[in-house]
C-alpha cells in the first residue's frame, strides 16, 4: 500500500499515528493507496469534514474517521479527543462524520471528474477507536447511527493483520449494501482517483505565504514535485534543476522530513536561508546547516549523516564542497546518497563557488536528473515579466488567479524614485490584506547605505532588517522587512519593492531575476526610468523584436 504523504505530521494524535503505521505495514499491493490529512492545518482539516484517512483500494473506496482517547456519548452529545489534545463535543456520531467526509469527497471531487469510476467502485466509510476496547464502547454500538461492522476498536488495531481483517469486514458490509455485483478498480483507475485528491491531502507548508488570493493555489504541490518525491523513495542520487519559484526549497525541506529514517542533513548555500528554515515548519532543525556552518563543524560532523540534501547547490559546486560532503557522509560522494537542488540562471555570484567541471561530475554521478518546470511561487504577471526581462524560463505558473501587474516607478532621479516607492507601499498597506510585515524591500546594496531607510520614512512606516523566522518576529507585521537581494535567496514574501537597480546590463538582469522572483503576489520596481528604458531597449534588440 502506498501512503500519501508517506509520514504523518508530528502534530497527529497517538491514535492517528498508530493507524498510519499499521496501514504502512499492510501488504495490499501497489494498486492500493491511503491518503491521510494528518499533516493539514486545522482550517484545512475542517474543510474536509474531518476525514482522517481515505483508502483507494482495488475493491473500493473507504473513508476512515479515527477518534483518540475514550469515546463517550451523553444525551446525544459525543465527546472525544482531537489531534490538538482538546476534548471535542459534537452532536453527530463518528460514523456520521465519516459519512459527511466521504460524501463531500465523492460529490465535489470524484464524481465531477470520473463519474463512471464513482459508480463502479464499492464505496463507504467507517470509524476507528484505537484506544478504546470493544467492551468499553459496546453500549454505543448498534442501530443505524453506529453499525457494529463499521466500528473498529483497540482489538482491531493490535497489528496490521487485525486491521486488515477489520477493513475486509467493512468492505464486505458495503458490498452487501451495494445492491449489485461489485467491480474492482484497475491500477490505472485507482491512480486516476488519487490524482484528483492528492493535491489537497499531500501538502507542504510554505516558508512564508499570507495573501488569501494566491495561498490555496501556491500551497499544493505541483505534478513535477509529485514525480520528484516519488523518485526519492528508491533513488540514491538525484540532481534536480529548475528556475526560481519552482519549489526546490519546499522539496528540499520535504526530503528532510520524509527521509528521516535515512539520517538526512540539509545544507543550504546561504546562512540566511539556513537560519530561516530552522525557524520554519521543519521537524528536526538541528539537521539544517548552511555550507559555512557545516565547514565550521567539519570535525564534529565527520560521518554523522547518511543522506545529504543540498539547496542552492549552485553556490557550492566546487571540489572543496564535494570533499566536505564526502567526509560528512563517510563515503565517496559518487557512491553516497544525496539530493542536489540547483538553479544556475543568474544565480551565480562573485562569492559563489561554481565549477562547471564539478557540475558535470554531479550530473554524471546522479541516477536521475529531473527538471522542475512548474512555478509554484509567483503569479502569471510576475512570471511573464521575469521571463521577458531576463530571458530565463522559470516555468508555467500553477496560479490561475489574476494578480496585479508588475509596477515600475516611471520617474527619473533618486528623490522621485523614493517618493514613488513610498506611495506604492502606502497603497498596499491601505488594502485590507496587506500588512507592513508582508512587504520586503530588497536592495542591491547593503541596507544601511541603500534607499530603503528613506523609502520607509516617507511611507510613514518603520522598517527592520529581515531576519530568519520573520513571521515570528515581534516587529512583524508592524514593520517593513529589509534585506539585500543576495541575502534573500531562496526566500519569499507576498510583496517586494526592488530598490537601487543600477549598473551594467548583466548586473541589472541579475537583480531583476533574484529580486522579482521573491514575490508571491505583488512587485514594485524602483528603477530610474532612464535606466529601465535603456535596459528594455537592450533586451528587445537581443530578442530581435521591434521597439
Amino acid at each position: 500500500m502506498r501512503l500519501i504523504p508517506p509520514i504523518p505530521h508530528e502534530g497527529a494524535t497517538g491514535s492517528e499515528k498508530k493507524v498510519f503505521s499499521l496501514l504502512a505495514r499492510m501488504s495490499l499491493g501497489s494498486d492500493a493507496y491511503a491518503l491521510s490529512s494528518l499533516n493539514l492545518a486545522e482550517h484545512e482539516y475542517q474543510r474536509w469534514g474531518e476525514i482522517d484517512f481515505f483508502l483507494v483500494l482495488p475493491q473500493g473506496l473507504l473513508a476512515i474517521e479515527v477518534k483518540g482517547g475514550q469515546v463517550r456519548c451523553n444525551d446525544g452529545v459525543w465527546e472525544f479527543e482531537d489531534r490538538l489534545g482538546r476534548v471535542i463535543k459534537k452532536a453527530i456520531s463518528p460514523i456520521s462524520q465519516a459519512q459527511g467526509g466521504y460524501s463531500s469527497l465523492l460529490k465535489h471531487y470524484i464524481v465531477p471528474e470520473h463519474p463512471r469510476l464513482a459508480m463502479k467502485a464499492t464505496g463507504g466509510f467507517c470509524a476507528l477507536f484505537p484506544a478504546a476496547t470493544r467492551h468499553s464502547v459496546s453500549h454505543l454500538l448498534g442501530g443505524p447511527e453506529m453499525p457494529e461492522d463499521l466500528v473498529g476498536t483497540k482489538e482491531d488495531c493490535v497489528d496490521a493483520a487485525s486491521l486488515k481483517q477489520f477493513l475486509d469486514r467493512v468492505v464486505g458490509y458495503w458490498e452487501r449494501h451495494l445492491g449489485r455485483q461489485p467491480s474492482r478498480l484497475s491500477g490505472q483507475e485507482a491512480k486516476a482517483i488519487v490524482s484528483i485528491l492528492r493535491p489537497s491531502f499531500d501538502r507542504v507548508a510554505p516558508l512564508s505565504l499570507s495573501l488569501h488570493q494566491v495561498r490555496e493555489e501556491q500551497f499544493a504541490l505541483t505534478e513535477d514535485q509529485y514525480r520528484l518525491l516519488d523518485y526519492l523513495e528508491d533513488c540514491p542520487r538525484i540532481m534536480c534543476t529548475g528556475g526560481a519559484g519552482n519549489g526546490k526549497t519546499f522539496i528540499a525541506v520535504e526530503c528532510l522530513r520524509r527521509e528521516i529514517d535515512a539520517n538526512p542533513v540539509l545544507v543550504t548555500g546561504t546562512d540566511t536561508l539556513a537560519g530561516h528554515l530552522r525557524k520554519s515548519n521543519v521537524p528536526d532543525p538541528q539537521r539544517i546547516f548552511s555550507f559555512s556552518e557545516l565547514r565550521a563543524n567539519r570535525e564534529r560532523l565527520r560521518g554523522a549523516f547518511g543522506t545529504l540534501v543540498v539547496d542552492e547547490g549552485q553556490q557550492v559546486t566546487s571540489n572543496d564542497a564535494i570533499q566536505l560532503f564526502s567526509e560528512v557522509l563517510g563515503q565517496p560522494f559518487q557512491q553516497a546518497r544525496w539530493r542536489w537542488f540547483a538553479d544556475p540562471n543568474h544565480q551565480v555570484s562573485r562569492t559563489s563557488a561554481f565549477d562547471p567541471g564539478v557540475h558535470a561530475e554531479l550530473v554524471a554521478w546522479s541516477v536521475v536528473r529531473p527538471v522542475l518546470k512548474e512555478n509554484c511561487r509567483n503569479t502569471p504577471q510576475i512570471v511573464g515579466t521575469v521571463e521577458f526581462l531576463t530571458g530565463s524560463r522559470i516555468g508555467t505558473t500553477r496560479v490561475k488567479g489574476k494578480g496585479p501587474e508588475v509596477e515600475y516607478a516611471k520617474v527619473r532621479g533618486s528623490d522621485q524614485l523614493i517618493d514613488a516607492a513610498a506611495a506604492r507601499i502606502r497603497k498596499w498597506v491601505g488594502q485590507d490584506e496587506m500588512a507592513p510585515g508582508q512587504i520586503v524591500l530588497l536592495s542591491t546594496k547593503p541596507v544601511a547605505s541603500s534607499s530603503i531607510p528613506l523609502i520607509a520614512h516617507r511611507a510613514g512606516l518603520d522598517y527592520a532588517p529581515w531576519q530568519p523566522g520573520w513571521d515570528l518576529q515581534g516587529c512583524h507585521p508592524r514593520k517593513l522587512g529589509a534585506s539585500t537581494v543576495e541575502n534573500f535567496r531562496g526566500l519569499e514574501s507576498p510583496a517586494v519593492v526592488l530598490c537601487d537597480v543600477e549598473g551594467d546590463f548583466a548586473s541589472i538582469e541579475r537583480a531583476f531575476y533574484l529580486g522579482l522572483t521573491r514575490a508571491n503576489f505583488a512587485v514594485f520596481v524602483a528603477c530610474d526610468q532612464t535606466t529601465s528604458d535603456w535596459f528594455v531597449k537592450q533586451r528587445l534588440e537581443a530578442l530581435a523584436l521591434p521597439r
